[in-house]
């Protein structure tokens, strides 16, 4: 091995007609129960002795322990995956700033391929795909046992060209199949930048994800909301799946003083760090609130804990979706394949792991203020994040037509109670 580069259900019922015919082999025994790394190995090699001795047809043994490989990392957890050498290529395609696809962040949970977000501004976004969307076909061809990097390389393609997708919202009793056309991703990870009071005392900044020039961008529109007279800052990570780690600290950096803003922690003692914030030069320290809910993810979650724990805001919404891992790609020279490996965990600077464990309890970052929404409010919500046409004032006459974001609606209220309470002091 050489180098290695850090990156940040539904069941089908099957039939079977005719009858079995079953009968015993006894050409090999297979090693009962093994408990040595040794007996373990042995008994890998029995099973491809076997399969190569009696299996009906020709099965090449590379075939076999690619997916011997495959199935061991695939026990690990969702985000830990083998690589073949033409995988590893793929894998190794550059993807930063423009890339052709559909536009979604996902994952594998109970062994379906599931969507995570939809990234605002893309063809998957504007066809409807929705966060939580379990997608169970792609082409008409199931996706249980897929890997990620599997239904990457199914949904990527050239711009123009389309694809049909099968899925399972949430909350939903029947599949939907929605056909996607295909086009350059352009991603811009700060939108929304505005007032959300009638007063003009609350702004309103939207990151979308954790890019290169995220905190450049952001630091801008929060300065230029100030500048025009904002007393409080409503920042809203809601479908925001994450990215860059460096940004979220740097983020966080513009509104903390000293102190830990994350730590990783793994087996290895290079995995152990610690980032603390480092600027002199912050946001005016005025009332903060974060938005989020369970499309939040990994950066995201980072920035939340670390406003959370140093007591510089409020959280709002429903809670994250539990990504607080780092991934490590370790390539193979001898045949170009790889391997991705979960090699640590992110921890609050309270020392909170947010890493959702699979049969776990207790992940993610978990609100202040709890404002739940169903799964009709989350897919009217997603409609109308690109548009303007929120209504954050309750005293506003509201068209039928437009919609209220009561998420947004609370955090603004709670900024305005903290504003007024400062006011008085």
């Amino acid at each position: 091995m050489s180098k290695t580069r850090i990156v940040l259900g539904w069941v089908l019922p099957c039939v079977v007609a005719a009858s079995l015919a079953t009968s015993l082999y006894r050409g090999s025994v297979l090693h009962a129960n093994p408990k040595s790394d040794e007996e373990c190995v042995d008994r890998l090699k029995t099973l491809h002795d076997l399969i190569q001795e009696v299996y009906v047809n020709d099965v090449e043994s590379e075939k076999i322990y690619e997916g011997a490989a495959k199935g061991m990392l695939s026990q690990l957890d969702p985000f830990s995956e083998y690589f073949t050498p033409d995988e590893y290529k793929e894998l190794q395609i550059d993807t930063t700033g423009e890339f052709g696809g559909l536009g979604i962040e996902i994952s594998i949970e109970d062994t379906w391929l599931t969507v995570i977000t939809p990234i605002e501004d893309t063809p998957a976004f504007r066809a409807g795909v929705l966060a939580g969307d379990r997608v169970i076909e792609i082409e008409g061809e199931t996706t249980e046992g897929y890997t990620t990097t599997m239904a990457v390389k199914r949904l990527r393609g050239k711009p123009g060209t389309s694809v049909t997708i099968t899925v399972f919202h949430k909350g939903s009793l029947a599949p939907e199949k929605i056909t996607i056309t295909r086009d350059i991703i352009k991603l811009k990870s700060i939108k929304g930048a505005r007032f959300v009071d009638a007063e003009k005392t609350v702004g309103y900044v939207r990151v979308t994800s954790f890019q290169e020039d995220t905190t450049a961008s952001f630091e801008k529109a929060v300065r230029d909301l100030h500048a025009k007279g904002a007393k409080a800052i409503v920042v809203d990570l809601r479908f925001n799946g994450g990215g860059l780690l460096d940004e979220a600290v740097s983020l966080v950096d513009l509104f903390i003083d000293e102190g830990v803003i994350v730590s990783t922690r793994g087996r290895l003692e290079r995995e152990n760090k610690v980032f603390k914030a480092k600027r002199t030069d912050d946001l005016p320290k005025v009332p903060l609130a974060v938005l989020v809910n369970d499309s939040s993810a990994s950066a995201s979650e980072i920035f939340a804990g670390a406003i959370r724990d140093h007591h510089r805001g409020v959280i709002v919404g429903s809670r994250t979706y539990g990504k607080g891992s780092v991934q490590t790609i370790i390539p193979f020279e001898e045949d170009d394949a790889a391997v991705k490996l979960t090699t640590a965990k992110y921890y609050t600077p309270s020392g909170e792991c947010i890493h959702k464990e699979r049969a776990a309890r207790k992940w993610g970052i978990d609100p202040d203020i709890k404002v739940e929404l169903t799964p009709a409010q989350m897919a009217d919500l997603q409609k109308h994040r690109s548009t303007e046409d929120i209504v954050p004032n309750p005293d506003e006459k509201k068209d039928e037509d437009k919609f209220e974001d009561v998420q947004l609606l609370r955090a603004v209220d709670v900024l305005k109670a903290l504003v007024a309470l400062e006011g008085n002091k």
